[in-house]
């Protein structure tokens, strides 16, 4: 199996899993009025747009080279990491600015085994994601 068919496989199956989270934390999150879980959930909604545009790049870096692209369109993936730092960079800003004024207002905490279950299954999720990754690609 070569690199962009490994990549691409593992940018679906994170598109996939990612969107089974975001489901999951934002229905628990909203419910139990969580601002934690919510603020997963958004991480959730950022690693969806990361794998998103990992498999735009990917596709996009497997061309082979052209007139005007003579060693291929390689760098693409450069420029679709970029993206998704300067992503990262806004969904981290926004969340810290909603723990502050968490912690300003001295909102209560929720806690709920509920709300821990749904994050051992977001650990499980995860693990298995990475296993892929680092597996196969």
């Amino acid at each position: 199996m070569n690199r962009y068919s490994s990549t691409k496989r593992a940018g679906i199956l994170g598109i996939w899993g990612n969107i089974f989270l975001l489901i999951i934390k934002g229905i628990v999150g909203f419910a139990s009025h969580s601002q934690a879980m919510i603020a997963d959930a958004a991480n959730s909604a950022g690693d969806i747009f990361a794998s998103l545009m990992t498999f735009i790049g990917n596709r996009i870096a497997s061309e082979p080279g052209d007139k005007t692209h003579n060693f291929g369109h390689g760098k693409a993936e450069y420029i679709f990491s970029l993206f998704i730092s300067i992503s990262m960079i806004f969904v981290s800003a926004k969340l810290l600015y909603d723990a502050t004024i968490s912690l300003i207002f001295q909102e209560a905490f929720t806690f709920s085994w509920f709300l821990v279950a749904v994050c051992i299954s977001t650990i499980l999720v995860k693990l298995f994601l990475f296993l892929y990754t680092y597996r196969f690609v």
